[in-house]
């Protein structure tokens, strides 16, 4: 039986059932191969265990040891899971002769030294490998063009690891033909995007954010994209273009996140993206992104985040945007976008937060406020709200933080507003209210 992640067709089988089941256990009814365990053994040796997380590994049976999966046909060791153990030292070589190693995960420790599995022993069944915060950046580095001969590698993570002696780390990534994801966040990649992924016709994921890339998106990265899942440019402020890369994407598409945070983007946003009806993620803030929000963001049935905060977006926001009923967090701080709130927002069941200060939005808060029973956050400092606080507010209890600094509210706080029990900051102008009501005595607040 497999397990199957569509949107509109079948895009991705991540794994089978069955085979979770039957082939990678660590029931003690099989035994590990004695030289299997032994190699194991080595890399205990090698490493500084200080948590003592490897305290299980004693004994003949490696298959029973913390973090240790083997095939319950065969025996062999198949996943090696330790993230997170804080271990400490570095990486034997003995982990890269075991033959059968399907799965391996190293993230999250303290490793020093260079990974770097040689060219004779080519782990050919290796499918996944996360070595993501796996080690110091100054002492830990991982030669890409040894990677390159993992063929079956089907996931890769390198988030926070120094490749700096790596030279062509395009050509090493675009060598992996089965790669499905790839996440190399921070990892001090510069300039232009290189050509050899486009060699990579299997990948569903990718994540560049928090480097050095720098030049124009290139053209041909609309044939990448084409096949993606989700695209995570973010936080390279010198990567520059529009976002004609996505433009032909269709409504079948099975995209579900777009993050371009920080880039030197530029332009309207396409119409290509509004018929996306899978997106849940779409983050364009801080660019160059300008233009009005049209009504096809209606189309977004699927859409979970929305943030243009502090980009030229401008004009009134739809009220089609009253159609996003999965939408759980509106950020349009520091724009250019005017008008009244529309009603529909309040109606929306999922939605927690709605950042609208430093913007043009006026007009007061309607009683409808008290619909929006997921309201956490609502930040409206700095814009032209004005009158008085509905009462209603009341009926949002699950709201945390109010907002309301620098506008023209005026009036007496409605005495609802102890109902809100999870209320922690409240922001006003202190001239232009009044707490005259002694119900509020021994309620905390931060008013600026």
């Amino acid at each position: 039986m497999e397990v199957l992640y569509s949107c509109g067709r079948v895009a991705f089988a991540i794994i089978t059932i069955s085979c979770w089941i039957f082939c990678f256990t660590s029931s003690p009814a099989i035994a590990c191969p004695f030289p299997e365990r032994n190699l194991l053994v080595d890399f205990e040796v090698a490493v500084v265990d200080e948590y003592n997380t490897l305290s299980s590994w004693h004994g003949f049976n490696c298959c029973t040891w913390r973090g240790v999966s083997c095939n319950i046909r065969t025996g062999h060791v198949s996943r090696l899971d330790l993230s997170g153990f804080n271990l400490e030292g570095n990486i034997s070589s003995s982990l890269f002769q075991l033959a059968q190693l399907e799965h391996l995960d190293l993230s999250d420790n303290l490793f020093q030294g260079n990974f770097s599995p040689p060219y004779n022993r080519k782990l050919k069944t290796l499918t996944f490998l996360d070595l993501s915060f796996a080690g110091y950046v100054s002492e830990f580095y991982v030669s890409l063009e040894s990677l390159s001969n993992l063929v079956s590698l089907e996931y890769l993570s390198l988030a926070a690891v120094n490749i700096s002696a790596s030279k062509e780390w395009g050509e090493a990534v675009g060598s992996l033909p089965n790669l499905q994801k790839l996440s190399m966040s921070d990892c001090g990649l510069g300039g232009p995007i290189p050509n050899p992924l486009l060699n990579l016709t299997s990948l569903l994921h990718l994540d560049l954010s928090y480097n050095y890339l720098s030049a124009q998106v290139p053209s041909w990265f609309e044939n990448l994209t084409a096949h993606l899942l989700s695209l995570d440019l973010s936080l390279n402020e010198n990567l520059g273009g529009d976002l004609s890369f996505i433009e032909q994407r269709k409504s079948s598409s099975s995209l579900t996140s777009i993050e371009l945070s920080e880039t030197d983007m530029k332009g309207r946003i396409p119409s290509g993206i509004w018929n996306i009806s899978c997106l849940k993620h779409l983050v364009l803030s801080r660019t160059g992104i300008e233009g009005e929000t049209p009504a096809a963001i209606g189309n977004l049935i699927s859409l979970q985040s929305l943030d243009l905060s502090a980009t030229r977006i401008e004009g009134a926001i739809p009220a089609a945007i009253g159609n996003l009923i999965s939408l759980q967090s509106l950020d349009l701080l520091a724009t250019r976008i005017e008008g009244e709130i529309p009603s529909a927002i309040w109606n929306m069941p999922s939605l927690k937060d709605l950042l609208l200060s430093a913007t043009r939005i006026e007009g007061e808060i309607p009683s409808a406020i008290g619909n929006a029973l997921s309201l956490e956050s609502l930040s409206l400092f700095d814009t032209r709200i004005e009158g008085k606080i509905p009462s209603a507010i009341g009926n949002v209890s699950s709201l945390k933080s109010l907002n309301l600094y620098n506008t023209s509210i005026e009036g007496e706080i409605p005495l609802s507003i102890v109902n809100l029990s999870k209320l922690v900051s409240l922001e006003l102008v202190l001239q232009q209210v009044n707490w005259g009501n002694p119900t509020f005595i021994g309620l905390t607040f931060f008013p600026c």
